[in-house]
């Protein structure tokens, strides 16, 4: 098999096993992640839109509630750090058989359970959410929408366009 093929197809499965946690890492902020992958299961990293006091005042959020929010997030915290690992274990292990040139058989079943992993992620991750927003009334919903959603439009607006930024 030539070198070309084996380094093209190691690029093009790193970028199908990173482009997904490299999108959400850049976009996860202070909201909820996007994804599980994107850092916030760690507390020391997580900012948690229901302890900050902008977000709070703008869709007014109570303590009650916002100590509802934590207590949700701290349950499932443990499951979520448990599966992250077991998720990067089997990542690992992939590349490990990619880069070993591994049958395709074993390559799959890794892959299988690459996805299983990061499902079950997403499900747990999914469920936190219905929790935490079964716990905001309608109009608090809605509220924390707008929030984000202008905060995302005013972070990009105040990035330069390529064009820009200054030649060197």
């Amino acid at each position: 098999m030539p070198r070309r093929w084996i380094i093209s197809f190691l690029l093009i499965v790193a970028f199908v096993v990173g482009a997904p946690r490299l999108a959400v890492e850049l976009k996860a902020g202070c909201a909820l992640p996007e994804h599980p992958a994107a850092g916030a299961l760690e507390e020391k990293q997580a900012r948690k839109w229901w302890r900050w006091d902008l977000c709070q005042a703008e869709i007014g959020l109570t303590d009650k509630q916002s100590d509802k929010l934590e207590g949700i997030f701290q349950s499932l915290l443990p499951d979520l750090h448990r599966l992250k690992e077991d998720l990067d274990q089997r990542e690992t292990h992939l590349s490990t058989l990619l880069v070993e040139g591994t049958k395709e058989a074993k390559v799959r079943e890794a892959i299988d359970h690459v996805e299983e992993s990061r499902s079950e992620l997403g499900r747990t991750r999914a469920l936190m959410l219905y929790r935490m927003y079964k716990v905001l009334s309608p109009d608090q919903r809605r509220k924390l929408k707008a929030f984000w959603e202008r905060r995302e439009k005013e972070q990009e607006s105040s990035q330069d366009p390529p064009s820009a930024r200054r030649q060197l």
